[in-house]
């Protein structure tokens, strides 16, 4: 113990508290249970200590999923739900957007954390979670704590239109399998998704959109000029035999899926193939 209380700079109980309850903070950050214990067990640490800094050990804890540490915070220091809402829920926001499913777990089990809990801030728990494809994050939020379909619509619909940006389907699919999403918010804002998706060549979400959600060719020109856009995109590759598969591919959608007319996309029908025969 005496390499741990030099390492951590401790020389005995008078100064276990300095500069901020610095190394309580520290040894939680690195998940060293054993001198968390020891600060409470040996040198008189307490529950007014661990809340020093807005509960700074216990969101260092959870930040890097320190279970044993969490549990040592909340059954020895006496640690509890209104400590793990510090800062305006912090920890559980954390949790989510670090993917420490452990630690969300613990925050629910063990500290008592609720929906209202994963609500807070505009429910920026679950869309930093699907915005960072923490499905497995996202998928306890909604099975756990509760979260519906009007959680996931949070921020103007702002996990659906990320995920169709940024082409990631599996988030996609869990915003309308589980949290049933439907068309009508893959519409909103003026159809704000597919211009993302376009905006992004991303064929795979334009698929997506209108396969799973319905989306359909009046949808696809709500903007013109994204539609335009993408179609400018060809015209370097207009002496190859072949374009990028990113562009041809979002463009065989539009056309074939959404049946668009090439003309749509500012494009002749000699691109138009071209695209068919590089997807």
């Amino acid at each position: 113990m005496a390499e741990l209380m030099e390492e951590y700079g401790v020389s005995g109980a008078a100064d276990a508290r300095s500069n901020g309850n610095a190394a309580l903070i520290r040894a939680s950050t690195d998940g060293n249970v054993t001198f968390v214990r020891y600060l409470r067990e040996q040198l008189g640490l307490n529950a007014d200590d661990a809340r020093a800094n807005a509960n700074a050990a216990l969101r260092a804890a959870v930040a890097g999923g320190r279970l044993a540490v969490m549990r040592e915070l909340r059954t020895g220091y006496g640690l509890a739900a209104d400590d793990a809402r510090a800062s305006a829920n912090a920890a559980l926001q954390s949790a989510a957007m670090r993917g420490q499913l452990a630690a969300l777990r613990e925050l629910h089990d063990g500290y008592g954390l609720t929906a209202d809990d994963a609500r807070a801030n505009s429910n920026t728990a679950l869309t930093s979670a699907i915005t960072s494809a923490r499905l497995d994050i996202a998928q306890y939020l909604h099975d756990t704590f509760g979260l519906t379909a009007d959680d996931a619509r949070a921020k103007s619909n702002f996990a659906l239109k990320d995920a169709a940006m940024r082409g990631n389907i599996a988030s996609l699919r869990l915003l309308h399998d589980t949290f049933g999403l439907t068309a009508d918010d893959a519409r909103s804002d003026g159809n704000d998704a597919i211009k993302r998706a376009i905006a992004g060549i991303r064929g795979e979400s334009l698929r997506y959109l209108r396969e799973a959600f319905g989306l359909a060719a009046a949808d696809a020109r709500a903007d013109p000029a994204a539609l335009k856009a993408l179609g400018a995109r060809t015209q370097p590759f207009a002496s190859m035999q072949k374009l990028p598969m990113q562009i041809a591919s979002a463009v065989k959608e539009l056309i074939d899926g959404y049946g668009l007319a090439p003309a749509d996309l500012g494009i002749d029908d000699a691109t138009a193939q071209k695209a068919r025969d590089s997807a």
